[in-house]
């Protein structure tokens, strides 16, 4: 009868309504992905962005960048960015190549351990190895990624600790795309995003409740990873992580080889 109409028209009404508000908020958080992605864009390609001036205000394009500072891999800048990476560690702070003979090498997990947390000065050396596998393996499950959920942290504690965000979002979209098991685990020795042991790095002044704040555990995991890249003569992407996976290794593993394409080509852009 009519009744029941109304009733059918009502929920009708009711699931638009439901689905226009989904529409517009799917719609808003794309924005806020792509103002992400353009923001690491920018940040690529002049990641010196902090240091390059600014047109005095009161001016018609006051405020706005003035010229040099960027850095680009078309030559005109006289530098490429791999350039920039391996010489500034990842945008950080890699001894320059006439000091490292002068510091102490340091390839057991103890004395790196021992490096990292005291920030001292050392040399981690790490060999490159073709025969890593960067393939996908069968347990890593794209849709878990936790890449979108935490970006603007990763970005914000890159900017804040000057190190590149694209190596902290491959860390993350690895993690969390491997070390799934721990959501079921009742008492899990690392805490995700950055899957940071609590317990093995609790003298870098964060204690396991602390960590699991996803703000605090990625301020955790930069730290790391910062002071790993600094400690590597001639870094990449695959060398940092694989010290950050495990601090005894003495070459690329398969788990750096894997991060080291994940950063490459930016998997948690995949839909």
């Amino acid at each position: 009868g009519i009744r029941p109409a109304r009733r059918r028209v009502s929920g009708m009404a009711e699931d638009g309504r439901t689905l226009a508000a989904r529409v517009v908020g799917d719609i808003a958080w794309i924005n806020v992905l792509f103002a992400v992605r353009r923001l690491d864009q920018a940040l690529k390609h002049n990641p010196n962005w902090r240091s390059q001036p600014r047109v005095p205000a009161g001016q018609s394009d006051g405020g706005r960048w003035a010229g040099g500072g960027a850095v680009a891999d078309d030559g005109e800048s006289g530098v490429t960015r791999d350039e920039v990476i391996a010489s500034d560690a990842m945008n950080g702070t890699n001894p320059p190549v006439a000091l490292i003979g002068s510091l102490p090498t340091t390839n057991t997990a103890t004395a790196r351990k021992e490096s990292i947390l005291r920030d001292t000065p050392a040399i981690f050396e790490v060999a490159d190895n073709p025969s890593a596998d960067g393939s996908k393996p069968t347990y890593e499950l794209h849709q878990l990624h936790q890449v979108f959920d935490h970006a603007f942290t990763a970005v914000q504690e890159s900017i804040a600790q000057k190190l590149d965000s694209k190596l902290v979002m491959a860390i993350i979209y690895m993690e969390t795309t491997h070390g799934y098991y721990d959501k079921v685990h009742p008492w899990p020795r690392t805490l995700m995003p950055m899957n940071v042991h609590s317990s093995y790095w609790r003298d870098l002044g964060w204690t396991r409740e602390e960590l699991k704040d996803p703000e605090i555990n990625i301020r955790a995991g930069v730290t790391l990873l910062k002071r790993i890249a600094a400690r590597i003569s001639k870094p990449s992407v695959a060398k940092i992580a694989t010290v950050y996976n495990n601090l005894s290794a003495r070459k690329v593993s398969d788990y750096g080889a894997r991060v080291q394409v994940i950063y490459d080509n930016e998997l948690w852009w995949k839909f």
